[in-house]
C-alpha cells in the first residue's frame, strides 16, 4: 500500500512540476543580465578590435541569445547577456533594450503591430548614432506583401 502512495506523489510531482526554464501568466517585463563577475575571465578576444560581445560583436538579438545559449551550454568559453524587453497585454514585444557590461545602452528596438498581431514595424537605434526602420504590409489573410526599409546615419 506504502508503494502506491509513494507512486502516486511521484506522479502528481511530475505531472505539475514546471520547468524552470519557462515563464507561465501575462508578462509585462524581462530584465536579463548574466555574465562572469571575476575580471580575469571574460569573453575571449581573438582580436584586439573585438569588443564585449565576443568576436562577432552584437549582430541581433536574436542572434546573440542563439549563440549565448550554445556557448554557454556546450563549451568552456563565456559569455554575456544583459537586455530588457518590455510585451503588452497580448505578449507581443514592444521594447527590447541591449546593454553593455556597463549597463550603458548599446541597441534599442521599439516593434508596433496591427490589430491581427502582425509585426508591421521595427524601428532600432544603435549607440544613439543609427537609425534603421523596416515596415511590413500585410493582406487581408495576414500574409505578408511587402517590406520596406529606411537606414539614417546621424
Amino acid at each position: 500500500m506504502r508503494s502506491y502512495v509513494y507512486f502516486f506523489f511521484l506522479v502528481c510531482n511530475l505531472v505539475y512540476a514546471q520547468n524552470d526554464t519557462l515563464i507561465f501568466g501575462k508578462v509585462k517585463s524581462v530584465r536579463e543580465k548574466l555574465y562572469f563577475l571575476d575580471s580575469i575571465r571574460q569573453n575571449a578576444k581573438l582580436f584586439s578590435s573585438d569588443d564585449e560581445f565576443g568576436h562577432m560583436g552584437f549582430v541581433s538579438p536574436e542572434a546573440t541569445i542563439r549563440r549565448f545559449n550554445f556557448l554557454w551550454k556546450r563549451s568552456a568559453a563565456s559569455h554575456f547577456v544583459n537586455y530588457y524587453r518590455q510585451y503588452d497585454e497580448n505578449g507581443l514585444m514592444q521594447i527590447d533594450n541591449w546593454f553593455n557590461k556597463d549597463n550603458s545602452v548599446r541597441n534599442k528596438y521599439r516593434y508596433e503591430y496591427d490589430e491581427y498581431q502582425n509585426r508591421i514595424s521595427e524601428i532600432s537605434t544603435r549607440n544613439d548614432t543609427s537609425f534603421y526602420r523596416e515596415n511590413a504590409c500585410y493582406d487581408y489573410d495576414c500574409r505578408l506583401l511587402s517590406t520596406s526599409a529606411f537606414s539614417n546615419v546621424i
